[in-house]
């Protein structure tokens, strides 16, 4: 069973300061919501990553937060406290948009995440590209074949080119996830078609050359029954914690739950720094 989970509504806080903390360390505390599902990410301190529950200790309702889609700042909402909401996920933290905010002049379904702090987090450009390129085909079949999908049926479903680290050279980005028989992104189901996959992939010159990085991915060469396939998308690449470097948010999920996760690159290779679901 998956250790992800269901989701909620949009969400975020604010941040107090605490009699015993100063000023300075509070205003270090940068909170990250994923807005979709109303989870609490968790957040950074000077430049630290720290999970959902200590960033939690910092924030009450009626801050404003910056939200963002994938490419652009959309405006300022203020949310409330992040809670639990009991099982069958006690320990993931939800928030949910104040009351009146809906009303606000950008549109609340189109953002993605939002960032407790006045710093734009995007200081390099996302591109998104068509999904119909066949050099990007060939890659994703090579991946397929050598994960033992004989015949893959290719569905790439998005193709994002970012400069993450501010070296000057872009990143490739895509996602890939097989199709059903109606041409549509894979349903949601307790089980695996033989040839089903779901992938994100990262394509990084290293040295001079392209290198592969598969940062989130579920391969079915098989038929299984009641295995939960789990479905892989981007979500948005920003600076998260203000080192000038972005960072890829991805979404997850599965026949009962959700999740979302943050990659940041640890030298060559992307690493998972913070991560939140709820699901059965």
């Amino acid at each position: 069973m998956k250790n992800f989970f269901q989701l909620s509504i949009f969400g975020i806080a604010l941040l107090y300061l605490p009699d015993n903390m100063s000023a300075q360390k509070m205003s270090a505390v940068v909170p990250i919501v994923d807005v979709k599902s109303g989870y609490l990410l968790g957040g950074s301190r000077g430049g630290k990553w720290i999970g959902a529950k200590s960033t939690a200790q910092f924030l009450k309702s009626g801050a404003s937060y910056r939200l963002f889609n994938a490419t652009k700042f959309l405006g300022n909402a203020r949310f409330s406290e992040p809670k639990s909401q009991g099982a069958p996920c006690p320990d993931t933290l939800f928030t949910q948009v104040s009351p009146g905010e809906i009303q606000a002049k950008w549109k609340l379904n189109e953002a993605e995440f939002a960032i407790g702090n006045a710093r734009h987090p995007m200081p390099h450009p996302l591109r998104i590209e068509s999904t119909n390129q066949a050099s990007y085909r060939n890659i994703v079949a090579s991946i397929l074949k050598a994960r033992g999908i004989v015949k893959p049926v290719v569905g790439i479903t998005q193709i994002w080119r970012v400069d993450l680290d501010g070296d000057g050279t872009q990143e490739v980005l895509l996602s890939a996830t097989r199709k059903d028989d109606s041409g549509q992104a894979q349903s949601i189901a307790p089980d695996s078609r033989a040839g089903d996959y779901s992938l994100v992939l990262l394509r990084k010159i290293v040295r001079g050359e392209v290198k592969n990085s598969l940062l989130e991915g579920d391969f079915y060469p098989r038929a299984k029954k009641f295995n939960a396939p789990g479905f892989h998308r981007l979500a948005a690449v920003f600076d998260a914690n203000g080192d000038g470097k972005m960072e890829v948010l991805l979404r997850g999920r599965y026949y009962e739950g959700d999740w979302v996760s943050l990659y940041e690159m640890h030298g060559e290779k992307p690493g998972k720094v913070l991560s939140e679901g709820c699901g059965a």
